[in-house]
This record gives C-alpha cells, structure tokens and sequence, in this order.
C-alpha cells in the first residue's frame, strides 16, 4: 500500500466509533479517500482500499444501485439518497447512503450502518454542533474542492455565511422553530446559487459548480470553483444577502435577518483547508463589525485587526470589572418650557493608554466578543444606581434611558434583569426608560410579549431610530410605549431635503396621533428647532444644547430646567433659552 493511503487509513482508524463512513469518490466509483468511520466501510465492503471499486465485492443488485444513483447525482448536481440491505452470510445490514456531488468529477458518500446505529439515523442538530468546529460533511466538502483546484490550477473562493442573528432571535422560541429556520435559511442559499440564476451577475458565468454545507451551529459554508474573477465572487456575496430581504418564515413565526459573509479566495489567502477557513472566517468577523456592503474579502491587515480585537477583549472584560468603564448624561429638552423631560445614559471607556473609547467602538467590540451581557448588566446597575441617588436628592428628577442592543432585548429573562436592578438600587421603576431601536422590534418575533412584561414593571419604553423600519401603523397602536425617538438622518437632512422633510413631519404627525411623546435627536441648529416646532414635536437631543454631561455636573444643568433654581446656579438658563429659542410658553 502507498504511504498516502496509509495515512489515510490512519486517519481512519482514529474514529471507527463514527456512525457514518464518510468517502469521497471519482465518477467512476473508484475510491479516493476516507474522510471518517472505517469501521463501517468494513462492514459494508471488507478490505475496501482507496484506488479500489467502492462497489467490488457487493451483490450485483446493490452494486448496480450505487452507480445508477452516482449517476444520478452527477448529472442533476443534486444529493441523492438511498435505502438498501445486505444479505450476505458475513454481512448484514440495513445501509442508507447520500450522494453530494463536490468538484466537477467527485462524490462525496456518507453510509449509515440503520441498524447498528438507529438512534443516530436522525439529522445533526444545530444545538449540537460546536460553532467553532467544522462538521466532518463541511470538511470534507473543501478539501475535495482545494484537491481538485491543485489538480487543475483553478482558483476557488470559500465563503462562510455567519446566521448569528437567527441564532439570537430564536433562544426563546425553542430549538424546533430554529432548526426549521435554518433549512428555511440553506434552501434560500440554494437557490440563489444555482447556475440559471447567474446569468444576471456580471462575470459569474465564469464560475463553476458550488458547494454548500452546513459550519457549525450558525455558520454555512459556500465552495465557488473555477474562481477568476474577485467581482464576480462579490456579485454572488452579494446575491446571497439579498436572498433574506424578505422575512423568513415559519409557523406564524416570522424574522428578518442580515447574513454576513467572509470570503478567502485560493489560492491567493491560503493553501490548505485550514487557512482558507481560518482566514474566511476572520473576514466574515471584519464584515459582521465594520462592513457597510455586508461581506468582506480576507486581507493579512484583517488578522492584524482581529489580533486587536482579541487584545481588546481582555481589555474590556477587565475595564467591567475594575471601574474604567463611566457614563455621562445627554439631556433630552422639552420645546415648549425648556425643561428637561429625561437623561439618556452614554457609555464611555477611559482607556489608560487610548484615552476616551467611543460607543461606535465598544458596543460592536462587545456584540463580537461575547461581552455585551456583562457590558449591559454593569450599564444598567451604573444607570440605575445613579437615577437613585439623583431621585432622592433632586425634586421632580426626570427619568434616566438606557440603550438595549439586540442582545440584550432579546435574551430569556430580561425582565427579572430589570426587576433586580431595581431592587438592588431602590429606584422607583417610572426612573427608568429603555429605549429599544425600531429595527430590533422588528427582528424580534416575541417583540411585543417582551414589551408588554416590560411594561408591566412600570419603566418607560421609548423606540429609537424610528421611520426606517417601516414599522405598522396597527402595530404602534398595540405596543405599551411612551415615545419615540425620530432617526436622526431624518432630523439632519429636514432642512434641504423635501423628502425628509415630509418623513420627519408624518412622523410627528402619526405620533401625536397615537399620544406618543415626539423626541427629535441629533439636532445641530436653530433652523432644526424651529422646523421641528413648527410641526409640533414634543422634545429634543442634541449637542447643539449641550454636550454629553459628567455625572457630578447634572444636577447644576438639571436643577435650574425643573424651576428649582437658586441665585448662585452654574447654569445661566436665560441665556440657554434665548440662544436656542426654547422659551415657547414661557
């Protein structure tokens, strides 16, 4: 036997405990290599060895069976599966083998021994299956496809398409519904990369067959081969994120998500399997992060950046824990007497050496590292802790909002979290607000069960970033909300542009309607103000009033806003609302 095939059995032999053999094979059914489970290839076919017939040895019946179905499989590109038993007085079996075609000229099987393992017949769950190691069908998949692309000096691109949002927004809803979603999920994929629909994708006809199979518990992989051109692999990228712009759906269950897509091309980013996967999954980390377009290819000063990231990970986590972490107080004005209807809580990190760290920084540092529940828990506690001590020492204290990421509104139990925050800090509930981004709501499925235990806690609940989820009209009237916050692009461009102009104004317009309380935030100039009062919106944020305020310096901005100043106040409010005009009724 050559050394290559040693190896191979080797390998092999490590894991006979498998319930699957797992080959791959050439067209002809000549085995070419042993992926996993020798132990039931032996059963099925004793002293099969690679370069040997897979079917030598096999009654005529079966054997003619496996050719007509690889036959089968090559010709329709489409996997293909199959029930038979083996009778024979050294072997007996009931068998079920699956066909998927890998490559041009490559099959890969995966033979299941029904009898000896019955249990094991059902399909991998994705709860069981570790988002960071590859399934062996995965694995597989692309080292037939980097064989065959050495073989024939082709280029191949392999993509990973991150799910992670489904993952979130289906804890609640039990593993069935997730399951289901994530079949939804691959048949859409499916779809969008057949070859009759690449006709309208510039340079995509240059490609050749795709592969995809499932990563790990939120992770596809995709094999593009005869790879030439790097557009046309974006133009397919980009296909695959536009095959979920309609919601997935399921049972009355219904999700909108936005796949990001990392992509390492061979074999320019990598050699082997192992680097091309390494480093599709690090731009895949980059496209979740920083990516505009939603998928990125994989460049050295990515793995650079996600050495950083990992540094600042640590960092983070050890920022929560020893106090580097601070908030400051960015007021929310009342436009018609001036006063301050509320404090919206900002994070900011003191960095020892970087200085200040920006939210548009933490937060996805956190999202992607696993450290969004602790930030949010130290947040919540710091806010709610703060809120306390202002409720006993100042009179008529308004509330204090904080932000909930996706995350964070969507995890099991949100409310007993809100419940001991309170408790722990004896602050009275109508002290506090969340703000929930209009596009989480629309994600969530449970959306309006969250909200409505929320608000049967007592705290206030504002939606942010309204009027580009084209949330329904019937929907807000349902929803237990006190406000809600006009996205700020509205409010920037109100001034020159007409279109946004007529959003902002049907805004304020729809919400006055339903009693909401109108917030406009981002405002950078007088003019905003008066077009914002002008069509009767409630209140304002804006650095234009003041900036993000320390704690220690929000009872002197605070005080003289609730009509309870003294002679010797910092403040000077006259000259405030002179300047900004937001005297009205007074």
């Amino acid at each position: 036997m050559r050394d290559k095939d040693k190896i191979t059995h080797s390998r092999a032999a490590s894991d006979d405990a498998l319930p699957d053999w797992t080959f791959i094979a050439s067209d002809d059914g000549t085995l070419v290599e042993t992926v996993s489970g020798a132990a039931v290839a032996e059963r099925f076919c004793a002293g099969l060895e690679v370069g040997s017939d897979i079917t030598s040895g096999l009654p005529r019946d079966v054997a003619e069976l496996v050719k007509v179905n690889f036959g089968k499989a090559l010709r329709s590109r489409a996997d293909v599966s199959f029930e038979f038993r083996l009778e024979d007085q050294d072997r007996r079996g009931h068998f079920e083998l699956r066909l998927i075609v890998v490559g041009r000229k490559k099959v890969m099987g995966i033979l299941r021994d029904l009898q000896r393992f019955p249990a094991a017949a059902a399909p991998v769950k994705p709860s069981d299956v570790s988002a960071s190691a590859p399934i062996p069908v995965a694995v597989a998949v692309l080292d037939a496809a980097v064989s065959d692309a050495r073989l024939r000096e082709r280029g191949i691109a392999v993509m990973v398409v991150g799910l992670e949002q489904l993952v979130t927004l289906t804890k609640r809803i039990g593993k069935p519904v997730r399951r289901a979603m994530f079949s939804i999920a691959a048949k859409r994929m499916e779809d969008c990369l057949r070859s009759p629909q690449r006709n309208n994708v510039t340079g995509s006809e240059d490609l050749g067959f795709t592969n995809l199979a499932r990563l790990g518990s939120e992770e596809f992989l995709i094999v593009l081969s005869d790879v030439e051109q790097r557009e046309a692999v974006g133009q397919v990228a980009d296909r695959i994120r536009r095959a979920f712009a309609n919601p997935l759906a399921y049972e009355g269950h219904e999700f909108t998500i936005e796949p990001a897509v990392g992509i390492a091309l061979h074999p320019t980013d990598g050699e082997t399997s192992d680097e091309l996967l390494k480093h599709a999954r690090v731009a895949l980390d980059e496209a979740s992060i920083r990516s505009d377009q939603g998928y990125e290819f994989y460049s050295s000063t990515m793995r650079f950046r996600a050495l950083q990231r990992l540094d600042r990970k640590t960092e983070l986590g050890w920022a929560i824990e020893n106090d580097q972490l601070g908030l400051r107080y960015l007021p929310r004005i009342d436009l018609k007497t001036g006063h301050v209807g509320g404090l919206e809580a900002l994070l900011r990190w003191e960095h020892p050496l970087r200085g200040t760290v920006g939210l548009d920084e933490v937060i996805p540092l956190a999202e992607a590292t696993g450290l969004m529940r602790p930030l949010g828990e130290w947040i919540l506690g710091s806010a709610c802790a703060q809120a306390a001590r202002w409720q006993d020492d100042i009179d008529g204290m308004p509330p204090v909002s904080i932000n909930l990421s996706e995350s964070e509104f969507t995890r099991e139990g949100l409310d007993a979290v809100i419940l001991n925050a309170l408790d722990a800090t004896g602050l009275r509930p109508d002290g506090l607000e969340l703000e929930i981004s209009e596009e989480t709501l629309m994600r969530a499925a449970d959306a309006d069960v969250i909200l409505e235990k929320l608000g049967n806690i007592g705290v206030g609940l504002v939606i942010d970033d309204f009027g580009v989820g084209y949330s329904s009209l019937g929907r807000l009237t349902r929803l237990p909300v006190k406000a809600i916050k006009i996205n700020r692009k509205f409010v920037e461009r109100c001034q020159h542009d007409n279109a946004e102009r007529s959003v902002c104004s049907a805004i304020i317009a729809l919400a006055k309607s339903l009693d909401l309380t109108v917030v406009a935030v981002g405002v950078e100039s007088t003019e905003q103000i008066d077009f914002l009062r002008e069509h009767g919106c409630h209140a304002l944020q804006g650095f234009l009033i003041t900036e993000p305020l320390l704690p220690r310096d929000v009872e002197d901005f605070v005080t003289p806003h609730l009509g309870n100043s003294s002679e010797s106040t910092v403040v000077d409010l006259d000259t405030i609302r002179t300047r900004f005009r937001l005297c009205g009724a007074i």
